[in-house]
């Protein structure tokens, strides 16, 4: 998962909290989570686009099952 953000997305703690709530969540899940600040798309969007496109390459960015246990809810928590 991408996050692209930018200084006014996170102007008050509750907003910066939520997405790192997310982030943790989503790693948690099996996702790579890569956050690159809205100036940086802007100034050096060459170099973010060939950052990401080595973590595609490693197949990095891949969802697995080896993610998964067979006694998980696809969350990694037992499941019930």
């Amino acid at each position: 998962m991408l996050e692209i953000d930018g200084a006014a997305w996170h102007d008050t703690a509750p907003r910066f909290e939520s997405d790192r709530r997310r982030d943790l969540d989503l790693a948690v899940r099996g996702y790579l989570v890569v956050r690159v600040s809205y100036r940086r798309v802007l100034d050096d969007g060459a170099a973010v686009e060939r950052d990401l496109l080595t973590l595609i390459r490693r197949d990095e960015h891949l969802w697995r099952a080896r993610h998964r246990s067979k006694n998980s809810d696809g969350r990694g928590r037992p499941s019930p």
